[in-house]
């Protein structure tokens, strides 16, 4: 095996994480002038028939319309399911991400999103009972502290006033829709490939997004200009993010497995601050490293050292550090 083909699986979840790091980025830039619900809408919508196409080859069907007519029937028969995969972890997960940004930066942004792990941990426990170790505890608990440290900006007579930036905190409570999505997405088990659940759920967030959006601009009450940078933008949010990032994390996971691949995912809040740094100019302060290393710790803690009986089968689309499926 030559060094490039072994570089390969890495240099494709680099690039994952670098797409997933330019969402926060260029969205930031974005949320200035585009309304949250168009970039939510936009992501899916541009992204969806890249994953149909993808989601079509895992069906054994002897044509591609007949593969289509077989995801058709899935989404029909599950739409359940799709409703509430598509709500928590596309439709709302995606829109507050760029709501947030409205109010706070990049970099604080991507540093909450680490901190989705530890979450999912201690909602399995919650919700399905899964026993959580001493060792995931304290994980968990430090990337709380980690969380504290960002939302308070360092300053914990703030805290102790419960003075807090909105975006901080939409970005806190988003952390939550992610870990829903998560363990709905695991409770699909292996029935649905992982790219078939990403088509469905992309499918059901932009039913989901569009009426809102025709609301909103019902509402707005005059036509938006559209600048080239813009449409760039949202091209990128859909073909980008949403698109080539879950199909370079798959190969990737694929070819190093899942714990090797887990660790580009804590590249996601670094390659945030460069892009961000260099692109937008906001200033790295303090307050987000150490809160970031705390958060990046705990996950650390809560990850590695599983216990075996909480490691249910787990899904690439809801859990980024999962192996994912076949077929």
């Amino acid at each position: 095996m030559s060094v490039l083909s072994r570089a390969l699986p890495f240099l494709a979840l680099a690039g994952a994480a670098l797409l997933w790091a330019g969402n926060y980025t260029v969205s930031r830039a974005l949320v200035t002038n585009i309304s949250p619900l168009v970039l939510g809408l936009a992501r899916w919508a541009l992204g969806f028939p890249v994953l149909l196409a993808l989601s079509l080859r895992t069906f054994d069907a002897p044509s591609t319309g007949a593969a289509l007519r077989q995801f058709g029937v899935e989404f029909r028969d599950g739409w359940r399911r799709w409703f509430w995969i598509g709500l928590t972890g596309m439709a709302v997960y995606s829109t507050l991400i760029y709501e947030a940004l409205q109010y706070t930066g990049a970099v604080t942004g991507s540093l909450f999103n680490s901190l989705t792990p530890a979450v999912i941990s201690v909602m399995a426990f919650v919700w399905l009972g899964e026993r959580l170790s001493r060792a995931q505890w304290g994980g968990f608990w430090i990337s709380l502290a980690g969380v504290l440290v960002i939302l308070s900006r360092g300053r914990w007579d703030r805290l102790a006033a419960l003075q807090f930036n909105a975006g901080d905190l939409i970005m806190t409570v988003n952390v939550f829709f992610w870990a829903a999505y998560s363990i709905l997405v695991r409770q699909v088990g292996l029935s649905v490939p992982a790219l078939r659940v990403a088509a469905h759920g992309s499918l059901m967030a932009c039913l989901l997004l569009a009426p809102l959006l025709l609301v909103e601009r019902i509402g707005w009450g005059h036509e938006m200009e559209w600048t080239s940078w813009q449409v760039a933008g949202l091209l990128f949010l859909g073909l980008g993010p949403a698109a080539s990032a879950t199909t370079l994390w798959n190969y990737g996971l694929v070819q190093v497995g899942a714990s090797r691949a887990s660790v580009f995912l804590h590249a996601i809040p670094l390659f945030t601050a460069v892009l961000t740094v260099a692109g937008l100019g906001e200033p790295l302060a303090w307050f987000q490293m150490t809160g970031g290393l705390l958060v990046v710790a705990g996950v650390l803690l809560t990850s590695l050292l599983r216990s075996p009986a909480s490691v249910p089968t787990r899904d690439p689309v809801s859990d980024p550090t999962a192996e994912p499926r076949r077929g």
